[in-house]
């Protein structure tokens, strides 16, 4: 069975992937891990050291309160800084006229191979190099062809429900390494 659909992906679309990606994929929650791990290392070490500094006196434990807040708000407004960073960078992308997406393409997914026709390039891939799918309940289906290049598959591409349903137990049969998020 072949599913065609003609995708027109916006800036949103883009940036929704991209939060998707950091935030809430195998592959971005690792480095946002660590990236939250090693500033709260900098921080408590910062933390520390002034208090260490200062033999621990009540002045120093006053002066490392700064630190200890700033970390807090570091993690607190985390998930934010990301979204305004992306952001930033899909305006600076656009800027250049270099957009890390095709915002009108065509893609086929036929029994062997995934093609991806958009006006300025054509590319097929074999089911065996996805690494994964993520299925967005209701919004869209991502096909990690590795840990930063995916087809997206907004939800507005398919006719109806079962359209949909057979789609998804299609691309199952493709990649054991399906998962549902809300």
């Amino acid at each position: 069975m072949n599913f065609q659909f003609e995708v027109n992906l916006t800036e949103k679309d883009y940036f929704d992937y991209n939060i998707f990606w950091n935030l809430k994929s195998p592959y971005g929650k690792k480095q946002m891990i660590t990236l939250r791990l090693i500033f709260a290392l900098i921080f408590g070490v910062l933390c520390l050291y002034t208090m260490w500094d200062g033999s621990f006196s009540p002045e120093s434990i006053l002066v490392s309160i700064p630190y200890c807040l700033a970390l807090i708000a570091f993690q607190v407004f985390f998930n934010n800084f990301m979204a305004w960073s992306i952001k930033r960078n899909i305006k600076t992308l656009k800027k250049k006229g270099k957009m890390g997406y095709t915002p009108v393409a065509t893609i086929t997914f036929e029994n062997d191979k995934i093609i991806h026709v958009s006006p300025e390039t054509k590319q097929e891939t074999n089911y065996s190099l996805i690494e994964r799918i993520s299925i967005i309940k209701g919004r869209v289906i991502y096909i990690h062809i590795n840990n930063l290049m995916a087809h997206i598959v907004p939800l507005s591409c398919f006719e109806s429900k079962e359209h949909y349903d057979k789609f998804i137990q299609f691309i199952k049969t493709k990649c054991n390494k399906v998962k549902y998020y809300s």
